[in-house]
């Protein structure tokens, strides 16, 4: 049976109303050729006279009941339904109308009555409005048709005939319209129904779209998570080790920080040791400078007054070596003292120009540059005469003739430079880089320890200038230092 029913159901989609109303014809019509052929083997055992017309009836409706099946699947619902109650309609009347004169007037009406009752029923369950409006009146007027039909033949049952048409008319027009409206009402309902179980299907599904995305962001949260453990995990570790690591690396400092006051208390004992003993040095050798002078002049042997300038000289480079090594112990103890006083520049070159003036060989000219105008400036004098001392006695001793040069520039309001400029033998390339750096010498047969150009670096520093240096090969050497100050208030 379900296979039936599956096989006649219209293909497309028709709602679930009216897949009940296609599964009732089925049945209805299924269950229709089932009566008319037990109605058949019924009227063949009695023997009826009306046995012929029966037969063809019989056949014609299951034909048409039949075709009806095919309809619905291809057609619809509604046309199949129209078809069934206006063909089932017309048939009715045909097989009211070829029965034999001899069947009795009043089974004629009985049987035609409720055989359109059963099809008025049927075309109000499946058929169209319209349909239904045409098929009632048709009925009613085939009743009614019947009703004259059977007074004319049945005069003396007139009574009961007019009771029984007016019940049945009746009965046909309210059955008809509460079938009409309920099953409209029924209609309505299950599209009700249908809509919202389409809605809460849709919110089911948007309900498992949610659920889904819900469970896809509590995965990708528990793989966060597990990553954020991997990672805090990591970190502990990190943390555990820079741990380890700070706690060595706190152990190494109170080490470094215990060397440091080691190497320091080491560093002002030995500049108070080359303090002490350069004072104990310079003390003799300062008694030796003066008996030598003394000498000099009053002796007039040549011989003796140039042995006595030998010693002179020799003294001096002694004294300098002296002041070179305190100098350069005080820088590295950090004590070495900065003073900031009045410099006149001008005057500065003058007096360094004096001191070099004797001193310079015959055969090298000592030119000066001065600025403009005198210029008084805060800074500390001593220092800047240090740089330059030592700057102009590294320029004579790698000079062999020529000149030096040396001087102020102004470059602005807050900066100055100066420089010495010689003729000598010049400096190669890759020593230039290293040149001011400790115990550094172009030359290791000349006389020095290497130290002056690194004590001139240490003191511009300090200043808080820079120095810096031009030199080719045989072609001489020139020094800069650029240092800041500030003007006399």
């Amino acid at each position: 049976m379900k296979q039936i029913i599956d096989y006649f159901t219209p293909d497309e989609d028709i709602g679930l109303f009216n897949k009940q109303k296609s599964t009732s014809f089925i049945v209805i019509v299924l269950v229709g050729i089932l009566m008319s052929l037990l109605f058949a083997i019924q009227n063949f055992n009695l023997k009826s006279d009306n046995f012929s017309v029966t037969i063809s009836s019989i056949i014609l409706i299951d034909l048409f009941l039949i075709v009806l099946l095919f309809v619905l699947k291809k057609k619809g619902i509604k046309f199949s339904g129209n078809l069934l109650s206006i063909g089932g309609l017309i048939m009715l009347l045909i097989s009211i109308n070829i029965l034999k004169p001899e069947v009795s007037s009043f089974f004629k009406y009985i049987q035609g009555f409720y055989t359109v009752f059963a099809f008025a029923v049927i075309g109000v369950l499946f058929a169209t409005k319209r349909v239904i409006i045409f098929n009632t009146i048709m009925i009613l007027a085939t009743t009614t048709r019947v009703f004259l039909f059977a007074i004319k033949q049945l005069p003396e049952q007139i009574d009961l005939l007019k009771i029984g048409y007016a019940s049945h008319t009746v009965s046909l027009l309210v059955i008809t319209m509460v079938l009409y409206y309920a099953v409209k009402h029924a209609e309505k309902a299950i599209t009700e129904i249908t809509k919202n179980g389409e809605i809460k299907e849709k919110q089911n599904q948007k309900l498992i779209i949610a659920e889904n995305k819900a469970k896809k962001a509590e995965q990708e949260i528990l793989v966060k998570n597990n990553k954020l453990e991997a990672r805090e995990k990591e970190i502990r570790a990190s943390y555990e080790d820079l741990y380890t690591i700070n706690n060595k690396l706190s152990i190494t400092n109170k080490k470094l920080e215990k060397a440091k006051e080691k190497a320091e208390e080491a560093n002002r004992i030995k500049t108070a040791f080359l303090a002490s003993i350069s004072h104990e040095i310079k003390t003799p050798l300062n008694a030796i400078i003066g008996f030598t002078n003394i000498i000099a002049e009053e002796s007039k042997d040549p011989k003796h007054t140039e042995f006595c300038k030998i010693v002179d000289r020799q003294n001096e480079l002694l004294l300098k070596l002296i002041n070179d090594v305190l100098d350069s112990s005080k820088l590295e103890a950090g004590i070495f003292e900065i003073k900031s006083q009045e410099v006149n520049l001008n005057k500065l070159i003058d007096e360094i120009y004096n001191v070099f003036m004797l001193k310079c060989p015959k055969n090298i000219t000592l030119v000066t540059r001065k600025l403009k105008t005198e210029m008084i400036i805060m800074n500390d004098e001593v220092r800047l005469f240090q740089i330059f001392i030592n700057l102009i006695s590294n320029s004579i001793k790698f000079t062999e003739s020529g000149q030096i040069e040396f001087g102020f520039e102004l470059i602005n309001k807050s900066s100055i430079v100066g420089f010495v400029i010689d003729t000598g033998i010049g400096i190669a390339k890759d020593k230039q880089n290293v040149i001011f750096n400790k115990f550094t010498k172009l030359n290791e047969f000349s006389q020095g320890t290497g130290l002056g150009l690194s004590i001139v670096k240490s003191i511009v520093e300090l200043l808080g200038g820079k120095i810096w240096l031009e030199s080719e090969i045989n072609k001489g050497s020139s020094f800069y230092f650029e240092i800041p100050f500030s003007l006399k208030k």
